[in-house]
């Protein structure tokens, strides 16, 4: 499930539980656009103009990406291009298959990294703990 589907969730069961954003049973569009400081409706309309800001900005950053990859020339190994590009062709292996070390199937390369995410005090970062590659 992902970040945006989970935030709608979220918004949406709090619109509905009565009591746990407001103070009684209103509707919650009375609330919205009712303005009175008696009750919780201009605090969900800030949290939900918050919420749709954050998603307005995450779909264009995807739609952003989308269209990058979307736009990639597809080429032949004997003329590619500098930078990002789309490769199509078939993969001959030299040698023999290896087989990969998770689920044993053929394979002409694999790689794994494993990283643990630490955390100290107020800073955070994730840090390699091992590579490997065949």
């Amino acid at each position: 499930m992902n970040i945006e589907a989970v935030i709608w969730t979220i918004v949406f069961l709090l619109s509905i539980i009565p009591g746990l954003c407001v103070k009684s049973n209103h509707v919650i569009s009375n609330l919205i656009l009712s303005g009175n400081s008696n009750d919780n409706g201009f605090g969900f309309g800030v949290l939900l103009l918050i919420v749709g800001l954050y998603l307005f900005y995450n779909s264009l950053k995807n739609l952003k990406k989308k269209r990058l990859f979307e736009n990639l020339p597809t080429s032949k190994m004997r003329s590619v291009a500098m930078g990002l590009v789309e490769l199509k062709g078939k993969i001959e292996a030299a040698e023999s298959m290896i087989k990969d070390p998770f689920d044993d199937k053929d394979c002409v390369y694999w790689s794994v990294t494993i990283e643990e995410y630490v955390k100290r005090g107020k800073s955070h970062k994730w840090v390699t703990r091992h590579e490997a590659n065949d």
